[in-house]
């Protein structure tokens, strides 16, 4: 049986694997993680502004306009003024961005059933739940350190 420390090695390495080849794939289309995880999260929540887009990405706002910035250059998004709201920015997924996003999805569940289809269901249902359990138990202790440390 594998310990607690063997069990965090094979998070870890397997971590660094995913990490790795994400970082090779997007780079060919001149993507980053962090640019990446802005166009999902649009993808899934359609136009919003840049404010929202830093809460939801847990960023500052200078950060989120470099995101932007490179964004808005390699035509993967716009930047708009709001209707509404005459200080604030929309950001929208361009036709290019889409695109992306929409093949970027198919990748996903191709990846996941290559690395976990050949599991079967039960060892599958199994792994869920421990990596459900790994990450509720490391929220909690994320809370406690943060609490201890304000």
């Amino acid at each position: 049986m594998a310990s607690p420390t063997e069990l965090l090695d094979q998070l870890l390495a397997l971590s660094i694997m995913i990490d790795k080849d994400l970082t090779a794939t997007l780079g060919k289309d001149g993507l980053t993680l962090a640019r990446t995880h802005l166009l999902w999260e649009l993808h899934g929540s359609g136009p919003v502004t840049q404010q929202r887009l830093a809460a939801v990405l847990n960023v500052s706002p200078r950060n989120v306009t470099a995101l932007v910035d490179g964004l808005v250059a390699s035509g993967h998004v716009t930047r708009d003024r709001h209707p509404e709201d005459r200080r604030a920015f929309l950001i929208t997924l361009t036709e290019r961005g889409s695109a992306a996003m929409a093949a970027m999805a198919v990748q996903h569940e191709e990846f996941a059933d290559a690395l976990f289809g050949p599991i079967s269901a039960r060892d599958r249902a199994a792994t869920a739940r421990a990596l459900d359990h790994a990450r509720t138990r490391l929220a909690a202790l994320m809370d406690e350190h943060h609490r201890e440390g304000s």
